[in-house]
């Protein structure tokens, strides 16, 4: 098991059901779209988030440094809005829906974690 999983299993109940939810719609779903340009970028910066994560976990520990491993989503997110009116078909838009409001989400704690982490929260978890 990596450094990264290791850590996240030492975290409570709500926070692994909330990482398995945006590996479900980041990850799991993309599969399905596939044959959509944003499913492949999707699962790109989902990867490349996971790597920049064992990465941060490697060099710090699981801190809320963390959150800088979303740092694509900044971009990923309001290019995802300005994709939506490209899809006529109702479940990929259902699904981008869902990818832009958990990102955000996301990226909201995200924030907040390396703001906190900036101010000197930097204790394991």
């Amino acid at each position: 098991m990596t450094p990264f999983m290791r850590g996240l299993m030492r975290q409570p109940p709500v926070v692994v059901a909330w990482v398995g939810l945006l590996l479900l719609a980041n990850g799991v779903a993309s599969v399905f779209f596939w044959h959509t340009l944003e499913a492949k970028i999707i699962l790109l910066t989902l990867a490349t988030g996971g790597v920049l994560m064992e990465l941060l976990t490697w060099w710090k520990g699981f801190t809320r440094l963390l959150g800088l491993g979303h740092v694509l989503w900044l971009a990923l997110v309001p290019w995802l809005v300005t994709r939506l009116p490209l899809h006529e078909q109702q479940t990929v838009v259902l699904w981008l829906t869902a990818v832009i409001v958990l990102n955000s989400l996301s990226l909201v704690l995200d924030v907040r974690d390396v703001v906190l982490y900036a101010r000197g929260d930097r204790q394991p978890s």
